[in-house]
C-alpha cells in the first residue's frame, strides 16, 4: 500500500512511499517472527490474507507453506460470558490519576486532538476541564460529569473516542487561545497540528501532588499555570493560576466564552510591574487577557 510513513528519524514519506502490510525478520540467534499491520475481522473474509496469515506461520515455524488454499469458513457469532454492557466496564472502575491524555469532542463540534482532560475535584465526576495542547486553549470546562470513555483503548470500539459528560459550563471556540495578535486566529495552513514555535509552544505538564501545572511559551514568554475549581454553598468558579515570566511585548490570552451569558471584565492598576487585565469583548468573543509587555531595564 502506498501512503505517508513517518520514519524513525522523524520525516515522513510522500503519498507515493511504499508501506508494506506484512514482513519477516530472522533474529541473529535464530528465532523467526512474521507480523501484518492487518487482522481487522474483515480482513479475514479474504482468502488471499487468510493464505498469507497461514504461510506467515509455517515460516516462522520453519514449516513449508501448504500447497492447498485454506479452505472458505463461515464466521460464527459468539457470546462472551460476562461481557460488560457499556455503562459498565473495568475501563470505567480505572484510577486514571492526575489527567488523562485523549482526543475529545466536546458539543457542536469542538473536537481537540491532543487534549488533556483534567479532573479540578476529588470525585472525578465533580468538575473538569480540557486543554487543547495545539491551539493552547482551554476547550470547556463543565460539572457533574467527566468523560465516556468511547475509544479502542477504553471499551474497545474503534472509529470512536470519548466525549465530556455532564454539564458544560463554558466552552471556547476552535482558535487560537493565546497569541501576540488580539484577533488570535488561526495562523496554520491545516485545522489541526500545533501552532507555530514563534507563536506559542506547548511544554509539557508537571505534577503537584494532585495537581496539573501546564507549561507553555506565547512568543518569548513563559507561561506556567493550573487550573481549579473553587465551590461554595451556592456557587462555583473555574480557576486559572499563572505564573508568568517578564517580556517586553504584550500577549493575550483567551479565558472563556459564553455565547448565551453575560461576561464581566476587571481591570487592575497599572502601577504593578506585570498586571493582569481582563477586558470584556462581546458575547461572541468572549474574556480575554492581556499580559502586558515591559521593556527590562539596561
Amino acid at each position: 500500500v502506498y501512503g505517508r510513513p513517518v520514519f524513525p528519524d522523524g520525516s515522513r514519506g510522500d503519498e507515493e512511499t511504499f508501506n508494506p502490510i506484512t514482513w519477516t525478520c530472522t533474529h541473529s540467534g535464530g528465532g523467526r517472527v512474521f507480523t501484518t499491520t492487518m487482522g481487522h475481522p474483515a480482513d479475514f473474509d479474504n482468502p488471499n490474507f487468510r493464505q498469507l496469515v497461514i504461510n506467515g506461520v509455517h515460516w516462522t515455524l520453519g514449516l513449508e507453506s501448504p500447497a492447498q488454499p485454506f479452505p472458505d469458513w463461515e464466521p460464527i457469532e459468539m457470546e462472551l460470558e460476562g461481557e460488560s454492557p457499556p455503562d459498565e466496564g473495568p475501563w470505567l472502575d480505572m484510577n486514571y490519576g492526575p489527567f488523562v491524555s485523549t482526543a475529545i469532542s466536546v458539543e457542536d463540534g469542538n473536537i481537540i486532538h491532543k487534549g488533556i482532560v483534567i479532573p479540578l475535584t476529588e470525585d472525578i465526576n465533580g468538575g473538569a476541564v480540557v486543554f487543547d495542547t495545539d491551539l493552547l486553549r482551554y476547550a470547556a470546562g463543565w460539572i457533574n460529569g467527566f468523560i465516556d470513555f468511547e475509544g479502542v483503548v477504553y471499551n474497545g470500539t474503534h472509529g470512536t473516542f470519548p466525549s465530556t459528560v455532564g454539564d458544560v459550563i463554558w466552552s471556547n471556540p476552535v482558535r487560537p487561545g493565546c497569541g501576540s495578535d488580539r484577533n488570535l486566529e488561526d495562523p496554520r495552513d491545516r485545522p489541526f497540528g500545533p501552532l507555530p514555535k514563534d507563536w506559542a509552544q506547548w511544554k509539557g505538564l508537571y505534577l503537584h501532588q494532585d495537581r496539573v501545572i501546564l507549561s507553555y511559551t506565547i512568543g518569548d514568554r513563559k507561561i506556567l499555570e493550573m487550573p481549579g475549581l473553587e465551590q461554595g454553598e451556592n456557587w462555583l468558579a473555574f480557576t486559572r493560576t499563572f505564573h508568568i515570566s517578564p517580556s517586553e511585548f504584550d500577549h493575550f490570552v483567551r479565558l472563556i466564552t459564553r455565547a448565551n451569558g453575560k461576561v464581566q471584565g476587571v481591570q487592575p492598576s497599572r502601577r504593578q510591574y506585570l498586571h493582569l487585565q481582563i477586558v470584556s469583548e462581546t458575547e461572541e468573543e468572549g474574556i480575554l487577557t492581556e499580559f502586558v509587555g515591559h521593556r527590562l531595564p539596561a
